[in-house]
């Protein structure tokens, strides 16, 4: 249930919300943990508003209760570096996905592409768009 309604404040665009249930969920006593859903859920509605601070707290909250991110989880990450201007950030980001074992897909690429392209770094573009060619990941139109 708290998901569903974590859920629902992300797609009311109430990132402060979103963000204060799954905050509830970490004190002692909640009556329950927040899992990867809630978690995602959250960790996006920070990214569409470029709230890179809230999404790291997140997300850090979700390593210290041993819940393991997703691609998903890491493209809001991304996407709200991008959004928030902080391009460097969001290369650091990408490049914890293989220390976590994850593979980076085509919209990981694509939100690290877009962060470098909106920052000018069009050199580090096109190096990301040359190592998704070598990840066989075939890129998108976007």
């Amino acid at each position: 249930c708290y998901a569903a309604v974590v859920v629902a404040f992300r797609e009311e665009g109430l990132w402060q919300r979103a963000v204060r249930v799954v905050r509830y969920l970490l004190h002692e006593g909640s009556p329950v943990v927040p899992d990867l859903v809630c978690f995602s859920a959250a960790v996006d509605s920070c990214a569409r508003f470029g709230r890179v601070d809230e999404a790291m707290q997140l997300y850090n909250a979700m390593r210290d209760l041993n819940v393991r991110p997703n691609e998903y989880i890491f493209n809001s990450l991304i996407f709200a570096c991008m959004k928030a201007g902080r391009w460097q950030d969001a290369l650091t980001i990408f490049d914890e996905l293989a220390e976590k074992g994850i593979r980076p897909n085509v919209y990981i690429y694509t939100s690290c592409i877009s962060s470098c392209g909106k920052a000018k770094a069009w050199e580090r573009a096109l190096d990301l768009l040359n190592q998704m060619k070598d990840d066989n990941i075939r890129p998108n139109v976007h």
